[in-house]
């Protein structure tokens, strides 16, 4: 696995000039009415290019890097 993932990061940084990047891994859910023997776990590598990354793509949950003080702020100003 060492090697296999060494492989694809070295070409990451040749191809693409050392982007940022994101992985995963993903696996079958351990609880018993929703595992399935034929789900196998696997790692996914991906450049970070767009504003779903790193945790977003990872977990399917987004989060909102806006503080509340400057979204207030602009909400306020756009009266």
């Amino acid at each position: 696995m060492a090697s296999v993932m060494g492989t694809a990061f070295g070409r990451l940084l040749r191809l693409l000039q050392n982007p940022p990047y994101s992985f995963a891994f993903h696996s079958s859910l351990t609880q018993e009415k929703y595992h399935r023997a034929e789900y196998h776990w696997h790692v996914k590598i991906r450049p970070r290019i767009g504003l779903r990354e790193g945790f977003e793509w990872a977990t399917g949950f987004f989060v909102n890097p806006t503080p509340p003080e400057l979204a207030a702020t602009h909400l306020c100003e756009a009266d």
